[in-house]
């Protein structure tokens, strides 16, 4: 009893840690709640991507978004993954909503990390210091919307 005690206390732990850390490199990302484009245009255009989305289920080519030229971006990039940042940004609004879906994913990078650490080494200081190392670049700016992309 006193063992899974410890175990679930310890986990507590860990998940605030990402939880923080999720927060904390996306406050990096835009620390005035504005984005700025720093290494490429490549947010904006996953951000437009997302936003265009409030049609897909009548069509995947979007005449209302992009200039009105009926862009068909949903064909080439798979949409449905990134459908939950579009979600966020219709409640929240689209940059909350872009910086809660980077936070998120953010959180999920690390745990899934720290699992499939843990599965490999059985040691959870190996599964901490190998999320950190995968999910927390040098340069965070860079590494979160490149994520996006591959959603």
């Amino acid at each position: 009893m006193v063992k899974v005690v410890k175990k679930n206390n310890k986990l507590i732990g860990i998940i605030i840690l990402f939880v923080v850390l999720s927060i904390f490199y996306t406050y990096l990302m835009a620390p005035q709640h504005t984005l700025i484009a720093r290494d490429s245009l490549d947010g904006y255009f996953h951000l437009n991507r997302a936003l265009s989305l409030r049609h897909i289920w009548y069509s995947p080519i979007n005449f209302n978004d992009w200039g009105g030229v009926g862009n068909a971006t949903a064909l080439f990039y798979p949409w449905l993954t990134i459908y939950p940042m579009h979600l966020l940004t219709v409640i929240f609004g689209p940059v909350s909503g872009f910086l809660l879906f980077l936070t998120l994913v953010t959180f999920l990078t690390l745990v899934s990390s720290y699992i499939s650490a843990i599965k490999f080494s059985g040691e959870q200081l190996f599964g901490i210091l190998f999320a950190l190392m995968v999910d927390c670049k040098i340069n965070p700016n860079a590494v979160r919307t490149k994520k996006i992309s591959f959603l």
